[in-house]
């Protein structure tokens, strides 16, 4: 595992809509076949009103309990949850799962990515996504 990945703005069509949506879906399904739901969607274009229905959204439900917290910068709240400054994963707990994407238990907010699908997403020169390296120990 070495990204995690974070929105950033999307391109769009002559419609108006992103055409990258399918690409990824399908090629997730091929590759994590659990811990990703999938939810069709129909868009209707504002410019031109036309609506698309053949995307689908992801929701990815593989947690993982994977950052070493001895090694990893965080404060805790008042209500004790953690806010991770800078996590470090445990190297061998990635290499046991191997998952393509996924959230942590710690904060289920960003998602992780594996260098596969990071390789993908640029070959496919599909945007939507920023990566960055994360911190192994």
């Amino acid at each position: 595992m070495t990204a995690i990945c974070k929105p950033v703005k999307e391109r769009n069509s002559k419609h108006g809509v992103t055409e990258d949506s399918t690409r990824i879906t399908d090629w997730l399904r091929e590759k994590q076949s659990q811990g990703i739901e999938y939810y069709p969607v129909k868009i209707v274009s504002t410019n031109t009103e036309d609506v698309f229905d053949n995307y689908e959204t992801v929701n990815v439900t593989t947690v993982l309990d994977v950052i070493d917290l001895e090694h990893s910068k965080y404060n805790r709240y008042s209500g004790g949850e953690l806010m991770m400054v800078l996590p470090c994963f445990n190297r061998k707990k990635l290499e046991q799962f191997r998952p393509v994407i996924f959230k942590t238990k710690q904060n289920e907010i960003p998602l992780y990515v594996s260098e596969e699908f990071k390789q993908f997403w640029e070959n496919e020169k599909l945007i939507g996504l920023d990566f960055h390296e994360i911190r192994q120990c």
